[in-house]
């Protein structure tokens, strides 16, 4: 398991932070649940989109992930989303919480109506799109488990990697971490994991201005 420290210096006069990366051996946060080596990917348009996420909505949507099978190669992968189960026992041993189903509830409830704000890359003047993250994300007490399905319009991002930059993150790097901004430090450090000069040195060094942090937890 490898997990990043990070080491920040603010520049005052330009409100910069410059934010180091370095992987390093942690104690495996999901060992025994068996998604110890589970990876997610997503396109790096949803890394620099500006969400406002709570740890546990983020833990959800990055769980989610894990069972969307993504085309990297064009053909192989899933075409479309599909509403998957996820069961009760399997987020218990992940959240290591025997009372988590009433706050699994309301998150879930909460998370349905969140969206994502992306850059409008054909025209970026018109500034944000917004995107339903989710079509469905309710828990299920009856039948035992976390029903969810994607958005469709979360296909590009989700679905068609194939053509696009993308980033890969081991679901185990973010129950690592203990807030929402610690995980937005780290998919946008991750988004550099592929740059040669970063992957030689094993630490990925990147500039961010205070203001530019701040928008992608708005």
């Amino acid at each position: 398991m490898r997990k990043g420290s990070r080491f920040m210096k603010k520049n005052k006069k330009s409100q910069l932070m410059k934010i180091n990366y370095k992987l390093q051996p942690v104690v495996n946060p999901l060992e025994g649940t068996g998604f110890e080596n589970a990876i997610t990917f997503q396109a790096n348009s949803i890394i620099e989109a500006c969400r406002n996420l709570t740890l546990l909505e983020a833990r959800l949507f990055y769980l989610s992930l894990i069972y969307v099978r993504p085309q990297l190669k064009e053909g192989y992968g899933q075409e479309g989303f599909v509403e998957e189960l996820i069961p009760s026992s399997e987020v218990i041993k992940i959240f290591s919480d025997s009372h988590c189903y009433n706050k699994l509830k309301k998150v879930s409830e909460s998370l349905q109506s969140k969206l994502l704000y992306l850059k409008n890359s054909d025209n970026p003047d018109e500034g944000f799109c917004r995107i339903n993250i989710f079509n469905k994300m309710q828990f299920d007490s009856k039948i035992g488990g976390l029903l969810v399905e994607f958005n469709e319009k979360m296909r590009p991002y989700l679905l068609y990697l194939y053509d696009k930059a993308y980033t890969r993150i081991a679901l185990r790097d973010i129950f690592c971490l203990g807030s929402p901004y610690a995980i937005r430090v780290l998919e946008l450090m991750l988004e550099y994991q592929n740059i040669e000069i970063f992957k030689k040195r094993r630490v990925i060094t990147r500039k961010v201005s205070i203001e530019y942090l701040r928008s992608y937890c708005m």
